[in-house]
């Protein structure tokens, strides 16, 4: 059996509480609500599937019958916070439920959309009530600093920046890590001066929530500083100012974003 913790919200919940605007800040929460619903499609044919919002039974039974799943449950917490890990733990009733539907089935494969502390106390929680739980795909606690570190945009870029050479088909896109609003909008004045575009990254945003997208032919100027200081995605950390790609709405339909798992033993 596997327990599936689509827990998309608890992913951004730090980069959305920085969002200024209260409207979109309630729209990005939602977003992810609504955006869990694909891990019912996650893991095998018997899964016990956790979400922030309850999905529709009619379409539970319909995924079932199309995929062919034995066995598939959808359980939601009653009261849907920005962290669906917390609510787990919150929430003794939830917790029932599901050591409910798992107790006696045997070992369950814990698989949740982002790794993280939380998801381990979980796991901790379920085992204590006689649940024999593992994390295949969740780093030991003393190693998720390298989850949190490749997540964010300056690791990332400082991650393959080192290996391009060694490994085929890696291509960065020119820019830097810079530390301060100050030296990001020098850094996107001299694109800007050379006829490029560039764009001014919040080093832990999602989704392009934040970026700052300067295209070829605009003119820089001390108003770009201004804005990069009056949003505290920008001021909370560093910012990671790259040539502008544009994209090919032939590849992916344009989004240039991947997602992918490295295997434990590759």
């Amino acid at each position: 059996m596997e327990l599936i913790i689509a827990n998309v919200v608890d992913a951004y919940r730090k980069n959305v509480a920085l969002i200024h605007d209260p409207a979109l800040r309630e729209h990005e929460i939602l977003d992810s609500y609504y955006i869990e619903d694909r891990a019912l499609l996650w893991g095998g044919g018997r899964k016990v599937v956790v979400t922030s919002q309850p999905v529709e039974p009619a379409f539970l039974q319909y995924l079932q019958r199309v995929m062919g799943y034995q066995e598939l449950a959808n359980l939601a917490p009653q009261r849907a916070t920005d962290a669906l890990c917390e609510d787990i733990l919150r929430e003794e009733a939830l917790r029932r439920d599901i050591v409910a539907r798992l107790s006696g089935r045997g070992p369950v494969r814990l698989i949740s959309f982002v790794a993280s502390a939380k998801v381990l106390e979980v796991a901790e929680a379920l085992r204590a009530e006689g649940l024999d739980i593992s994390t295949p795909e969740c780093p030991p606690a003393d190693l998720l600093w390298v989850r949190d570190y490749l997540d964010s945009k300056a690791g990332f870029r400082r991650f393959f920046e080192s290996i391009a050479g060694e490994v085929r088909g890696v291509r960065i896109p020119e820019g830097a890590v810079c530390e301060s609003p100050a030296e990001a909008a020098r850094m996107a004045a001299r694109f800007l001066s050379e006829g490029r575009g560039c764009l001014c990254k919040p080093n832990n945003s999602q989704s392009g929530v934040g970026f700052q997208i300067l295209r070829p032919g605009a003119v820089p100027g001390p108003d770009l500083q201004a804005r990069l200081e009056a949003d505290p995605q920008m001021t909370s950390d560093c910012i990671v100012v790259e040539e502008l790609i544009e994209m090919d709405p032939g590849i992916g339909g344009g989004s240039p974003s991947i997602e992918l798992r490295v295997p434990a033993e590759p």
